[in-house]
């Protein structure tokens, strides 16, 4: 089932859909599932979103970006990503033919 941010957060501030929202003793957990190539801006727009609501007074535990393929600009401002608002440690999961295979995974614990 697709968990729609704004029912996780009780109030409406776009239409933007998480894939899966869990919250942990830790935080939340967020998963983004890209059906496209996955850009810098699709990245840099979930961390505003985050950021931008009462999900980051929650706390972000982590989100888990995945895709079938990123853009190759993502690995060199991959740092900047970090940088945004929200602060939340990014994993970068390439779905392939045989599973999943990890890109990027935050050094953030």
């Amino acid at each position: 089932k697709i968990v729609d941010i704004n029912d996780v957060i009780g109030r409406k501030k776009d239409d933007y859909t998480f894939d899966v929202v869990t919250n942990t003793e830790n935080g939340l957990f967020i998963i983004k599932y890209f059906k496209k190539n996955a850009s810098y801006d699709d990245l840099k727009q979930c961390l505003e979103i985050i950021g931008s609501t009462k999900m980051d007074n929650i706390g972000t535990l982590r989100m888990v970006c995945i895709s079938e393929g990123f853009d190759s600009d993502i690995l060199k401002k991959y740092e900047e990503l970090e940088k945004i608002k929200s602060s939340t440690p990014i994993d970068l999961i390439l779905v392939n033919e045989k599973g999943f295979s990890a890109l990027k995974i935050s050094d953030e614990t």
